[in-house]
This record gives C-alpha cells, sequence and structure tokens, in this order.
C-alpha cells in the first residue's frame, strides 16, 4: 500500500452479526456509512481522495459513491472531516460535468451498453455466464429494473434489459448514467476544456463557480439547471408504477446550486432568456438532461417567439444548427496570391487575425444560418448593426492547426447567446476560380454563367453554385426540418433540375480514361447565382 494511502476503519456500533453462507442486506446504509471512521483530509495537498475508496464488492461502486455524496450534502452535522470532504470532492465532480454538458459539449458523444449477454438469453440459460456485459447486469441484483430501459419492462415477453450510457470527450470516457444521481464521473479520466469546470493541475472536473465564467455562461448554467429541477418530477414518472429512483435528495442539492449559480451571477435570468441546447441523451435520461429550443430567423434576425404573420418567411432553427458541424464538416481557408486582392474577390469571407495580418476562411455557417444571415453578411462579419447586433468572429491556433469559430446571436428580448465551434485542421484554397457572368441581376435577363475550376464531382474539393430568386434575390431553398437544405444544379454527375431551368455547358468527366488534367465545369442557368456552397470529399 502507498504510503500516502490510509485504510478506511468501519465503526461495528451499527453492524448486526452476520450469519455463515448467507447474504446479510445492510438494511440502514445511511447510519451505516456515518459511522466510517477516516483521518482528516488536506484537499489542497492534490491527494487523489477517490484511492481512499476501497473493497465495495460491486463494479457499481463509483455510482454508488455519487449516491451517498449527493445524499449527504444536506447533512451538515456530520463531524467525519475526511469522509465529507471525500464526498464535496465528488459533487464538485458531478457538477462539472454537468457544466461540460451545456456549456463545452462540442467533442462529447454518449454512447448507451446494454448490460446483457450477447447471444440474448438469462444468466441461467446463457452459455457465456462471465461475459462481461451481461455478468454486470447481473451484479445490479434487486436494483436491476431501475437501470433498465423502459420498453423492455412494458413489454412482459422480453427480459429486462439494463443499461448504462456512457459519456465520451474527445472519445474518452469521463462518466456515465445512473438513476440514483444521474450521472458520475469515471474513476481515472482527464479532460481539457477552455471553460473553468476542469482543475487545471488534475484535469478533473470541479464546480465551475470556483473559476471565472463569464455572465452568458452563468446564465446558461443556470438555465440548465433549473430545468433539471423542473425535469426530475418527469424523470421518476418515465419509471412506471415500479421501482423508481428517489430524487428528493438530488432536487435539494440541485435547489442550493441554482441558488449558488444566481449569486454569483447577481440577478435572475430574463424569462425570455434561451435556454440552452442538448440532445444527446437517450431515455429515460432525455427527460433531464436533452433541451430543444426551436428559434425562427429572417432577414438577419433570430428570435424565439414563434411568429404570427408571414410564418412560412422565416426559418426554424436550433441555436446549435447555425454552424456547420465540425464533425461533418471542415473549415477552408482561402490562400490568395496578392493578399490585396482581398477585397476583389467579390464574396464575403471570414477575416481572423493573426501575426500582423489575417488568414481568410469560408463562411462556417449551415444552410439555415446562410438562409438567415445571406443579405447581412457584411454586418454580421464587422461587428453588427443597431439593427442586428449578430457578429460572427474567428481565432487560429497555430499550435492545433484549429479554427475557433463564435457567433453572438441578437435574440431581442432573450439577450445575447454565442456558440462556438473548432474546426481542426482547415483545407486550403489557392488559385482555384470560381466566376460568375453577368455580374448584375435583371429581370428581363434571362442566362447566368458559372466557371468553375472545383467540378461539383471533383474527389477532393468541390464547389456547389447555389442559386437565388429573381424577384427578391433569396437564396433557393427546399425541403424543411432535417431535410431543409438549397437546391443544387448537378449532384454526383446528375441533373438535379429540368434542362430549361439549367444544364452543365462543360462537365468534367472523372471516369474517363481521357480525362483532362484541367479540372473545371460551366454551368448555364436561368436564375441567378449568389453564393457557393464547398464540400470536402464525402462531407
Amino acid at each position: 500500500m502507498s504510503r500516502d494511502v490510509k485504510p478506511l476503519v468501519i465503526s461495528g456500533q451499527v453492524l448486526n452479526p452476520g450469519k455463515q453462507y448467507e447474504w446479510n442486506k445492510l438494511q440502514n446504509r445511511k447510519d451505516f456509512i456515518a459511522n466510517i471512521a477516516t483521518h482528516a483530509i488536506d484537499a489542497e495537498e492534490g491527494v487523489d481522495l477517490g484511492r481512499l475508496i476501497s473493497g465495495i464488492p460491486t463494479p457499481f461502486a463509483r455510482a454508488a459513491m455519487f449516491r451517498y455524496a449527493i445524499d449527504a450534502a444536506a447533512d451538515k452535522s456530520s463531524s467525519n472531516s475526511g469522509l465529507m470532504t471525500f464526498y464535496a470532492s465528488l459533487r464538485d465532480e458531478w457538477k462539472g460535468l454537468v457544466a461540460l454538458l451545456v456549456l463545452d459539449n462540442q467533442d462529447v458523444t454518449v454512447e448507451r451498453i446494454d448490460l446483457t449477454y450477447s447471444d440474448g438469453k438469462s444468466y441461467g440459460q446463457t452459455g457465456s455466464l462471465y461475459e462481461p456485459a451481461g455478468a454486470l447486469g447481473n451484479m445490479l441484483f434487486e436494483e436491476r429494473g431501475l437501470w433498465c430501459a423502459r420498453e423492455s419492462l412494458a413489454d412482459q415477453t422480453r427480459s429486462a434489459s439494463p443499461f448504462v450510457q456512457v459519456i465520451k470527450h474527445r472519445g474518452r470516457v469521463i462518466g456515465g448514467t445512473s438513476p440514483h444521481t444521474l450521472l458520475f464521473t469515471a474513476a481515472n479520466y482527464e479532460v481539457n476544456s477552455a471553460k473553468s469546470l476542469v482543475d487545471q493541475k488534475t484535469r478533473r472536473f470541479t464546480d465551475p463557480l470556483r473559476g471565472n465564467l463569464s455572465r452568458e455562461d452563468l446564465r446558461s448554467l443556470w438555465l440548465y439547471v433549473t430545468h433539471m429541477i423542473d425535469a426530475l418530477d418527469g424523470f421518476e414518472k418515465d419509471f412506471g408504477s415500479g421501482l423508481r429512483p428517489k430524487t428528493t435528495a438530488l432536487a435539494e442539492f440541485l435547489t442550493q446550486w441554482k441558488g449558488e449559480i444566481r449569486a454569483k451571477l447577481g440577478e435572475t435570468p430574463s424569462k425570455d432568456a434561451v435556454r440552452p441546447t442538448f440532445s444527446k441523451m437517450a431515455a429515460p435520461f432525455s427527460t433531464v438532461f436533452n433541451i430543444e429550443n426551436t428559434l425562427y430567423g429572417r432577414y438577419g434576425l433570430i428570435t424565439n417567439k414563434r411568429p404570427e404573420e408571414a410564418a412560412d418567411e422565416y426559418v426554424e432553427v436550433e441555436l446549435d444548427e447555425l454552424l456547420l458541424d465540425p464533425v461533418k464538416a471542415k473549415a477552408t481557408e482561402i490562400l490568395l496570391n496578392d493578399p490585396k486582392d482581398v477585397d476583389e474577390v467579390g464574396v464575403h469571407l471570414l477575416r481572423v487575425p493573426f501575426g500582423g495580418s489575417e488568414r481568410l476562411y469560408s463562411l462556417p455557417l449551415s444552410e439555415r444560418g446562410l438562409a438567415i444571415f445571406q443579405n447581412d453578411l457584411g454586418s454580421l462579419l464587422n461587428g453588427g448593426t443597431d439593427r442586428m447586433k449578430s457578429r460572427l468572429t474567428g481565432i487560429y491556433d497555430p499550435n492545433d492547426d484549429a479554427l475557433t469559430v463564435r457567433l453572438e446571436v441578437d435574440l431581442g428580448p432573450g439577450g445575447i447567446v454565442s456558440r462556438e465551434r473548432t474546426y481542426a485542421r482547415p483545407e486550403t484554397i489557392q488559385g482555384a476560380r470560381v466566376i460568375c457572368w453577368p455580374d448584375f441581376v435583371a429581370k428581363s435577363w434571362k442566362e447566368y454563367y458559372v466557371y468553375s475550376d472545383l467540378p461539383h464531382n471533383n474527389p477532393e474539393m468541390k464547389a456547389f453554385p447555389l442559386r437565388a430568386s429573381r424577384d427578391e434575390f433569396r437564396l433557393l431553398t427546399e425541403g424543411a426540418g432535417k431535410d431543409f437544405r438549397f437546391p443544387k444544379m448537378f449532384e454526383d454527375g446528375r441533373p438535379m433540375l429540368d434542362r430549361e431551368e439549367g444544364d452543365l455547358l462543360v462537365e468534367y468527366r472523372m471516369d474517363r480514361i481521357t480525362a483532362s488534367e484541367l479540372r473545371y465545369e460551366i454551368y448555364r442557368c436561368s436564375e441567378p447565382v449568389k453564393a457557393v456552397e464547398l464540400r470536402y470529399r464525402d462531407q
């Protein structure tokens, strides 16, 4: 045993004598735990408190410890300073994990793992009794029902399927779900986050209120915790009429934390404030953690109030949908032969200050984002205006070769909220041309042409001209919800419109043996071209 670890001494005052060959169920857990004697712990010395707890014969010990820690949050009378310090550290980690979900969730993924045997049989019938997932499910004993999927309990023809949702950050496990405390952190993990929810020395979660959260982050955290409190009752009801988790202590703990956030913020957020979004959890935890906020955008303005007039002119969007998803899309840096040509390129670019000059990038707006801001891009890229205070900025990190984009969105009475996205290793374009002719729009003009050095069927970087209406010169769109998109003229070499509306006069055929090294294509279309969509490979 390491010298800096001292054993825990368990008092025998509340223990009933056990019987040989019989499982002795612990009846008064609270009193039993309260009589665990520990030496005093100095958290400032950086001791790994998790190493002080051992000998709990269950793989769910970590989840159980978080349950006991939250149960003890309201106990102010305990004289056991060592154990209470350990519990306090667990509660701080719990808060840090919640804060990650709401404030810095770009790199968070959630994966459901069923604690069942791969052959679908029960422990009495399976031929793989010691298969890890199934064996872990067996060790839930009488609590098995709490960890089961609701649909399996409702179907009497199926065996109950316990599961855990594993939470990962950048592919590494950092925690999981529990019906008792909603979340628990992993025993061994490290997290990198720019937000003050991680102890910079240990790289483990800590209470985010100890750091310097911005007012916007504090507001988002308060709104999210408020939602969690309001959703706890529904979370319990999701378990039906059978075994249910008891969330009274958790509700009290969250309410206390909500008060602490309010005190640090110095005000109660407006009822019109837009709640932060998160949508990665599955039932029953989705009831508590997932929030969807439908916003409505038009002419550069976004509101969280459903419009009563001209509703069909508004684009419905979630706040997280305004920027491109870094998992599915890449940022593109535009390299000019002469930096002075930036004012002559004819398109809006994101100018990112760097080393006394600037780097140029294509706009990382999603289709919905571009549809909303299309006529206000100049204002968006230059700090906003009195009418529209939204703004788009970027920072390039040469150490990680990453572009971090920040979109601040003006929601009127809902205040200003922001979203950040980081795009690793941007692609580059140098020397390629996309030329539109004529360079004006007229109702009497019948044909428009586009020359592109980035054919739409190019295996690497490709460009898709986007057309606009003749009357209002607004980008053409089609579909709704997840199917909302800008219609393309050609995709994968196939025409997507009638010949009268447009055609590919010169097509690059990469499948031909005689294909030229000069890759280009020329479009003809009846509507003017307003924008160009860039795609890299199959993204």
